[in-house]
């Protein structure tokens, strides 16, 4: 069990490797102005980059394309990144690398920065480092970065540059728009698409809002039935006259599975209960008794999930859960009742499923055995072994 429990792990990892290479539809722009449609490879970036992987086909050869001969590239429907020649301040936000200058450290640098808002005002955003800057720009106005650092003031008391506010009040006006309400604005994207928007609207200006995140059905309810095959084995402590192995078995199991899909890194994380019934009944023998076991138990398997995205309807995931045991019954008979301590327990597992449509799905599941349902009587204990193999529906 150990061993296919590894060679199930490699499995997994395998195909969460090939998984991270997929393309979606998008373009680039050339420096001459030419649009090319093709497959642009979306690392869901935390460091904007300088280059990027391009396909014209989803067949053909991947080519490395870089800022120099690219002036815009984009990712249909999820992003856009335009190339400007910008005055950017790297300062780092955390506490043991501030400094004690409260003015920016501007370093002139030719970057791709994402569109959040395109209009007669626009807003930008840059991030490295686990840090956002964001550039506004307008028809009037050339485009700078907004500034807000943080540094050491007297006493080592942490300060904030917010000169972004007086930026935004200078170069943008907009009567439904107060200094007052600038003045409590937060550096976030946010905040920040809101009121570019607004200015946008003021001046009665066509605008796309390019950073508003898509509706996005996050709790999922999945209908799941299958079989599971499983084996139970008792065992004697001090003899093994006692100890007989019961074969494993097909038994169906049924349940409802609920997964709650994280907000993050493009919705592939999910957390998972999945609350089911499990029976299992059957007869074994050893050299000297023949016996009988009845078991019936409620197991809530809860873990985590890993989604990985081959293509709009095609999704193969792989889950780690560990789950735990409320037993309903155990009759153990070898001619004569066997005295059981009814006791809850858990044991770890893993999965690989494929979902089609976002609706149907397989799935495997292996578990790593359990001592169940607890000890038996002081020279015994019990082991619980299993595999499922399960169909679904997604009701929503």
């Amino acid at each position: 069990m150990k061993k296919t429990f590894i060679i199930g792990l490699i499995f997994c990892m395998s195909i969460a490797t090939y998984a991270q290479i997929l393309y979606e539809k998008g373009y680039y722009i050339s420096n001459n102005g030419e649009r090319t449609e093709g497959l642009i490879r979306n690392k869901n970036w935390s460091d904007y980059p300088l280059d990027f992987h391009y396909k014209s086909t989803a067949a053909g050869q991947s080519v490395l394309l870089g800022i120099d001969s690219v002036s815009e590239f984009g990712v249909y429907d999820k992003l856009r990144f335009v190339r400007k020649k910008v005055k950017i301040d790297r300062s780092s936000d955390l506490f043991k690398e501030l400094g004690h200058n409260r003015e920016p450290d501007f370093f002139e640098e030719q970057l791709f920065l994402r569109i959040l808002v395109d209009g007669k005002h626009r807003l930008y955003e840059y991030q490295f480092n686990n840090v956002e800057r964001y550039f506004i720009e307008s028809d009037n106005y050339p485009i700078e970065q907004l500034v807000y650092k943080q540094f050491l003031a007297k006493d080592m008391v942490i300060g904030t540059n917010r000169d972004f506010q007086k930026q935004l009040w200078k170069y943008l006006s907009c009567e439904s728009v107060s200094m007052q309400e600038l003045a409590q604005l937060n550096y976030f994207r946010k905040d920040l698409i809101s009121v570019v928007t607004r200015f946008n609207e003021c001046d009665k200006a066509d605008y796309i809002n390019l950073g508003e995140k898509a509706k996005y059905d996050y709790f999922k309810l999945t209908f799941k039935a299958g079989s599971n095959l499983s084996a139970f084995k008792v065992i004697g402590h001090y003899t093994s006259t006692y100890t007989i192995d019961f074969d494993y078995k097909a038994t169906f199991q049924f349940g409802m599975e609920a997964e709650y899909i994280l907000p993050f890194n493009k919705h592939k994380w999910a957390l998972t209960a999945e609350p089911g019934y499990l029976y299992y009944v059957a007869e074994g023998q050893n050299m000297v008794f023949k016996a009988s076991i009845d078991y019936k138990s409620i197991e809530l398997p809860v873990g985590v999930r890993y989604h990985m995205y081959l293509s709009e309807k095609s999704d193969v995931y792989v889950n780690a859960v560990i789950a735990f045991n409320y037993p309903l019954k155990l009759d153990i008979d070898y001619n004569f009742p066997l005295q059981v301590e009814m006791k809850s327990s858990s044991n770890l597992g893993f999965g690989i499923g494929y979902k089609y449509n976002r609706r149907f799905l397989a799935e495997f599941r292996a578990m790593i055995p359990r001592h169940m349902p607890g000890e038996l009587i002081s020279f015994w204990y019990s082991e619980y072994r299993s595999f499922s193999f399960l169909f679904g529906y997604t009701i929503f």
